[in-house]
């Protein structure tokens, strides 16, 4: 496995060794999505409300989305990016 960049720079300026860390969620994968500033002020906003950080709310929203689908996976997705779409839609023409 691959170092991270930060665990490799650290290891180059102090000239230590450092293991990488061990991941309970070494089955998972990182997601990075850009959002619209209003969208993504709605979704603190909710993630406050029931205090989650705006990524676990967004884990949660995208895992309950497609949990409430009864399509195969690749339909799924193309599902929740049709809905996200959707919102994008809605929001007013300063927000997008």
């Amino acid at each position: 496995m691959t170092k991270l960049r930060g665990i490799q720079w650290i290891e180059d300026q102090t000239g230590q060794v450092i293991d990488p860390p061990n991941s309970p969620q070494d089955d998972s994968r990182h997601l990075s999505l850009r959002l619209p500033i209003a969208l993504h002020s709605r979704l603190e906003e909710v993630a406050a409300d029931r205090n989650l950080t705006v990524s676990q709310l967004a884990r949660q929203l995208l895992t309950d989305g497609v949990q409430r689908t009864r399509l195969p996976d690749r339909e799924a997705i193309d599902v929740a990016i049709a809905a996200l779409d959707e919102m994008r839609r809605r929001l007013p023409p300063s927000a997008a």
